[in-house]
């Protein structure tokens, strides 16, 4: 044997089934168990790196002959690790179990000739018995070592050992095995449930480990489909049995396997469910000929050219036939049979047999999936299901054809099954969309959806839309309105945060988009009010499929639907980012209240918003004028008004919160140019949203008065305990800018209006009109000359910093000390870059306000304040080269 090659099978079996005849012959089972069998347990042990200090393995292996013979060996021949790999090398693991499993069988063999010829001489009997169940035991506890180990040791278990043991459980159920005096029970009912474990934990794994696990459930399958125990068995033994088809993690994973990715795990995953609903052969439908005759049922006139000939291609097939026994309904196996075929058509690149098969067969499972007997029930046979569990158990199968669909390398075939899925009257099957897993839809549709093949229109002449798009957002609409509140908020949180996770081409982003709106329609449309009450839409509502914890769904609904928005910006047309965020903005007033939100989340979702669409004039914003007053909240519980007066109470709150320091009393408030970023960026999201709310001067007054206190008593604010100062400059420089671009809005607008009469159309567009705007422009105007003068001297004495002549600080913050990559950007100490910071925001304010203030109205007297940035100007440019970090960052900010 040892000049075997380890692929010449053939000779290595002439091998052995001489030696075989020999040992039976001679009833010599003793000598080989005594010698050759240890000799190859003690082989394939060491391959897989087991020796005798290893006391864990002891138990597991039953005190198996492995550790006997390792124990003999050492002993009689002192032998070191080394000189035993050595003496194992040449016989490697396959053809060790390769030996082990002709001896198991031939033992086997003999074994069940001996028992049936009830023979008793035959010291053979016992040997044989003692040898058949002691090997049986060993090569199981192998063949569970085997299976978590490598690729090369699995081979060997699913090639050589499982199929052997599977044949020798197959005529015994249990036996008795005696180790060392003491009596075990070798069960395939305990064994079977070790390898379905293993074959879990494999799962989880690479593909290769699930190719393997889905051949141990070939071999496991294959072996009950062929013994007793399967089928004729009583009653009392089925229920002692480990059967894996009343695991419904198995029936999971058959599912995953159907979707794989790679076309052999398909494949395995086929064959196993067609082993288990003992469906063999091709795609032909069975029964055909007790089905109706097609003549009965002629082909309508209006059937299209190409769908004649689909309809000639299915009467081949006999679907024909099968479809128009609308009389005789199909049992679950005739069902199951429809599933097959459809996949096994889906498998093919062509479209014409698609096409010949789908209708028909997809109607028909539809048909028959909404009823109790459905295909589904042979999964759930002996076990009480809710007809919901049953429903969507069905639609989890017809979710797997449609995948495949939409999957399909062939164009056509993509187009059809979407066409196919899109076209469904669901009221028709009892209204049964919602059945439809959230997972294929969140998934393989939202992504099918993205395939540009299903919009070839779209884009044309300027319309963003096709009729996939439409269908797709009935789909979404129909699916949500079922779903209860909670369920839907969860759900469109999902929905949109695709977005995150799916690159998006326009057609697909458009698509998104509008499945986002109409599916909000679906979940904020509910009639009855209780829905949206407080008990039903609680404060806190964590949404299971965040990948962080939100506080509040609302919150983190608006979180996602402002990256959707963000996703839209990279597309150059702004027809197209007007349409995609105008779909954002309708599924935001749909669902959320601008009172249910934290201020700041909502500045931060409203400045995402492009402001071409909500600055004066613009497109949308209107529309996001009444979201924010709550006139587009048909589920407000609070009325308008209450709604106004709230938010704007807000957004008058705001100045003073935002000035408010946080810091600990008698602490040093520092801050650096981020912080001023910060800053800056928050009160620029403040003053836009305010100028959406307002509607005359009136609504003002509380900010005019902040204003008013803080500027004249700027100067006496000035400490390094306080914040108050630059986040005032902060503020009134963001109230400035904003005012600046809604002149130039006005501006614009009012340059495309050629005709009088269209002033009162301008007027009628927008919460604040013409007149009031210029009325509130002029009251801010008069504040800031009150107040320009304390400004200016706020300047002037935090511009001293510049030209003082203190000494530069070398001792610097551990943050910037000991950083790699170089010197490090920032030199300045703290202290030092907070006061540069506050000279140089002062200086910017000052000028910002002065140059608006003389653009505002012409004969305004400015000359000190002129004289104060001409001097600081002249200053700045005749001193000497910079010769520290504060002139450096002095002449950048200038």
């Amino acid at each position: 044997m040892k000049m075997v090659h380890a692929f010449e099978r053939e000779m290595l079996n002439e091998i052995a089934e001489s030696l075989f005849c020999v040992i039976s012959t001679t009833h010599s089972w003793g000598v080989l168990e005594a010698n050759l069998v240890p000799f190859f347990l003690r082989s394939a042990g060491l391959s897989m790196g087991m020796f005798q200090n290893e006391e864990s393995d002891a138990f597991e292996w039953g005190h198996c002959s492995i550790y006997h013979g390792l124990s003999d060996l050492e002993n009689d021949f002192d032998m070191d690790k080394e000189s035993m790999l050595s003496l194992s090398g040449s016989f490697p693991l396959p053809i060790s179990c390769h030996i082990l499993t002709l001896i198991l069988d031939a033992a086997l063999q003999s074994f069940q000739a001996v028992s049936s010829t009830k023979s008793t001489l035959a010291n053979g009997f016992c040997y044989t018995e003692k040898l058949f169940s002691n090997l049986l035991s060993d090569l199981c506890n192998m063949s569970e070592r085997l299976l978590s180990q490598s690729l090369e040791h699995r081979s060997c278990t699913i090639g050589f050992l499982l199929p052997v043991i599977f044949k020798a459980f197959g005529s015994h159920c249990s036996l008795e095995i005696t180790v060392r005096g003491k009596m075990f029970i070798l069960s395939r009912n305990v064994f079977f449930r070790k390898i379905w474990k293993l074959c879990r934990s494999l799962f989880c794994l690479g593909h290769l480990e699930r190719r393997d696990a889905y051949n141990v459930l070939s071999l496991y399958l294959s072996f009950f489909s062929s013994t007793e125990g399967f089928g004729n068995a009583d009653a009392n033994a089925k229920a002692e049995e480990f059967d894996v088809r009343a695991e419904r993690e198995f029936w999971d994973e058959i599912k995953r396997g159907l979707v794989d990715g790679e076309g052999p795990v398909r494949k395995q995953s086929l064959h196993i469910l067609k082993t288990v609903l003992q469906i063999s052969g091709g795609s032909q439908c069975p029964g055909i000929s007790e089905k109706k005759s097609p003549e009965k049922y002629p082909i309508p006139h209006v059937m299209t050219k190409r769908e004649t000939w689909a309809d000639k291609e299915a009467k081949s097939l006999g679907v024909w036939e099968l479809c128009n026994s609308a009389d005789s309904p199909l049992n679950s196996q005739q069902q199951w049979e429809a599933f097959i075929l459809l996949y096994e058509m889906l498998e093919e690149y062509g479209t014409h047999l698609v096409e010949a098969a789908w209708h028909h067969q997809l109607n028909l499972l539809l048909q028959f999936s909404v009823s109790n007997n459905n295909f589904t029930s042979y999964i759930f046979r002996g076990f009480h299901q809710k007809q919901t569990d049953i429903l969507s158990e069905a639609f989890s199968w017809v979710t797997i054809l449609w995948q495949l669909g939409f999957q399909h390398d062939n164009p056509q075939v993509r187009c059809l099954i979407m066409e196919s899925f899109l076209g469904i009257e669901w009221l028709k099957y009892g209204n049964t969309a919602k059945s439809v897993s959230e997972s294929f839809v969140l998934g393989p549709f939202i992504e099918g959806l993205n395939d540009p093949v299903h919009h070839k229109d779209f884009g044309v002449k300027g319309a963003y839309n096709s009729k996939t798009i439409e269908g797709a957002a009935r789909f979404l609409h129909q699916y949500t309105s079922h779903l209860n509140t909670r369920e839907g908020i969860a759900f469109l949180h999902s929905l949109a945060s695709v977005a995150k996770h799916f690159s998006f081409g326009r057609a697909g982003l458009m698509g998104l988009a509008e499945c986002i709106a109409s599916a909000a329609r679906g979940v904020g449309g509910h009639d009855s009010e209780e829905k949206w009450s407080e008990d039903a839409f609680p404060d806190e509502v964590l949404v299971k499929s965040s990948p962080e914890n939100f506080s509040d769904s609302r919150t983190a609904i608006l979180d996602v639907l402002r990256f959707v928005i963000e996703s839209s910006k990279q597309h150059f047309n702004p027809n197209y980012r007007l349409q995609v965020c105008e779909k954002v903005l309708e599924a935001a007033a749909s669902l959320v209240s601008a009172l249910d939100v934290p201020l700041e989340i909502l500045l931060h979702f409203i400045a995402t918003l492009p402001r071409a669409f909500t600055d004066y004039g613009g497109s949308l914003r209107l529309k996001t004028q009444k979201w924010l007053l709550g006139s587009a909240m048909e589920h407000c519980n609070v009325n308008c008004c209450g709604a106004e007066i709230q938010l704007l109470k807000n957004l008058q709150d705001f100045p003073e919160r935002f000035t408010s320091s946080q810091q600990l009393v008698n602490a040093f408030l520092s801050f650096d140019d981020e912080d001023l970023d910060a800053w800056e960026s928050e009160a620029k999201r403040w003053a836009r949203a305010l100028f959406l709310i307002i509607k005359g001067e009136h609504q003002l007054a509380p900010i005019l008065r902040f204003f008013q206190n803080c500027g004249v008593n700027i100067c006496k604010q000035q400490s390094h305990l306080n914040w108050l100062p630059v986040k005032f400059l902060v503020l009134a420089r963001s109230l400035v800018a904003e005012i600046q671009i809604m002149q130039e809005r006005f501006t614009q607008r009012g340059n495309k209006i050629k005709r009088r009469s269209e002033i009162s159309l301008l007027d009628t567009v927008d919460q604040l009109c013409y007149t009031e705007a210029s009325m509130i422009n002029g009251r801010i105007h008069g504040l800031f000359l009150f107040i320009l003068e304390e400004l200016v001297s706020f300047a002037d004495m935090s511009s001293s910093i510049f030209w003082s002549s203190m000494t530069e600080e070398t001792t610097l913050p551990g943050s910037v000390r000991g950083k790699l990559g170089g010197r490090s950007q920032r030199r300045l100490s703290t202290s030092t870059t907070t006061a540069i910071l506050q000279a140089i925001i002062s200086m910017q304010a000052v000028a910002s306000i002065s140059s608006w203030c003389a653009q505002f109205k012409s004969n305004v007297k400015l000359s000190s304040v002129w004289a104060f940035l001409w001097k600081f100007f002249w200053k700045t440019v005749s001193s000497p080269t910079c010769d520290s970090e504060k002139f450096v960052w002095q002449h950048m900010k200038h």
